[in-house]
């Protein structure tokens, strides 16, 4: 088992917190956090993953990041996957930055995508953000059954995962079980009320279910965040 300096993993947790914001702000700090965590040991698989995948989701979202041209970011993203599966290629992390990559460099063909988001989870079948982003592929190519059947099982993977509890709910929604998805929005705002995509798939319900006040109430938090 390798060693690593604590301050880095330290820097990589805090990173993961503030990717997992999905905010402008949260892609700012999880950039300037993990790069630190890496310049202490490059050796970090894990951080490299982190960082290739908050520059992917910068690139996707296109969040302003200081100092940072939106078309370097692709590049940086592609950079840091390789470093990542250049420091362990069995990382089950470095395949699923390897899959959240695909994502944005082919949006036209998800194949790839969806085979190395596989392949992390033959290497590591808890891993419920290599859950979500399966099933978004699925999805996204067609697939909602499978795809749903993806963010169910990275929710059996961890309960508290409240970014795997709001796309089970968006599941739901999109198959206009309207009850289900409220359940579980209403689980992910539980979770963590600073959850951006809780708070929008709580108010797409709502409106859904004729709740206006309630979807205005939830689309004002998630405003606020």
């Amino acid at each position: 088992t390798t060693v690593r300096d604590s301050v880095a993993v330290s820097l990589y947790r805090r990173g993961l917190r503030a990717y997992d914001r999905r905010t402008p702000a949260g892609a700012a700090e999880a950039i300037r956090v993990f790069s630190a965590a890496v310049a202490r040991d490059s050796s970090f698989a894990e951080a490299w993953t982190g960082l290739a995948r908050t520059y992917a989701r910068a690139y996707e979202r296109r969040f302003v990041t200081s100092g940072l041209a939106r078309d370097s970011l692709l590049r940086l993203a592609v950079a840091a996957v390789d470093r990542a599966l250049a420091a362990d290629s069995g990382n089950a992390d470095a395949w699923l930055a390897q899959a959240t990559v695909s994502r944005v460099l082919n949006e036209t063909d998800l194949t790839p995508a969806i085979g190395a988001a596989r392949y992390s989870l033959r290497l590591d079948s808890t891993n419920a953000p290599a859950w979500r982003i399966l099933g978004i592929s699925l999805a996204e190519s067609g697939d909602l059954k499978r795809a749903t059947d993806a963010w169910r099982r990275g929710v059996a993977a961890n309960p508290r995962n409240t970014e795997g509890i709001a796309f089970l709910s968006l599941a739901h929604f999109w198959h206009r079980q309207y009850d289900s998805a409220a359940a579980w929005a209403d689980s992910a705002v539980a979770l963590d009320p600073n959850y951006l995509l809780g708070w929008t798939a709580l108010g797409q319900v709502a409106v859904e279910r004729g709740n206006f006040a309630r979807a205005v109430a939830a689309f004002e938090a998630g405003r606020r965040l």
